[in-house]
């Protein structure tokens, strides 16, 4: 058993002793306040004269030996609740350090648990600083990815998409999506070609016949007198 626990039982082992005088008092307080009733029952039975005298000399003799106990128990018991009280100043000082302990030892846990709490939550945090961090890095380099493919997909378009997507030839017909039809001369103007199934050769070489028929009928115009 701890100290505590010792003093607190010597403690309620004493205001036992007071609650126990004074419930003694009580009782003879009722017995007093009984035995006064059977003097005043006394004449209401028709008791009369010297009968009646001598039962009243009895109760009131009775009466006077509970007072007497009563003053006494009163007097004991108020002695045992001063000397209790006094015997008690150390026990309650006992109490009174041993109730500072157990405070200071209730605060210092409570401390500690929020130090704890605390310190995971600064964990917590740091870890979701941490997952937006690597977050951002990766949306950063997928960025730069894209940036990359975006520019080779460009270059791409420029090497095998040209400006002419269509053709016709000498006679007006429209040949796009066709190669050239064998001995046909194709002239070539913008937006008539389609890029997707005339290959980037034979529309260069169809570009360059056009333009060697061009400078022949300009020559032979020349030489017939601009004719």
């Amino acid at each position: 058993m701890s100290n505590f626990e010792q003093v607190r039982k010597n403690v309620e082992s004493k205001l036992d002793k007071i609650r126990k005088g004074q419930l003694e008092v009580t009782e003879l307080d009722g017995q007093i306040r009984k035995k006064q009733q059977e003097k005043v029952n006394l004449m209401t039975q028709g008791v009369h004269g010297d009968e009646l005298r001598k039962r009243h000399m009895l109760i009131d003799a009775e009466v006077e030996e509970l007072e007497e106990k009563k003053r006494k128990k009163e007097l004991e018991t108020t002695r045992q609740e001063l000397e209790i009280k006094e015997n008690m100043k150390d026990d309650l000082a006992t109490l009174k350090e041993e109730r500072k302990k157990k405070v200071q030892e209730f605060s210092a846990e409570v401390e500690k648990m929020n130090e704890e709490l605390f310190e995971a939550k600064l964990e917590y945090l740091k870890k979701v600083y941490d997952a937006g961090q690597k977050q951002v890095e990766l949306q950063e380099e997928l960025d730069g990815i894209g940036a990359i493919i975006s520019k080779i997909d460009e270059k791409d378009r420029k090497q095998h998409v040209p400006k002419l997507d269509t053709a016709t030839n000498r006679y007006g017909k429209e040949t796009s999506g066709v190669l050239p039809e064998p001995n046909e001369v194709v002239s070539i103007e913008k937006g008539q070609l389609n890029p997707h199934t005339v290959p980037a050769s034979t529309r260069l070489y169809i570009m360059t016949g056009e333009v060697e028929r061009n400078n022949k009928e300009a020559q032979s115009k020349m030489r017939k007198g601009g004719k």
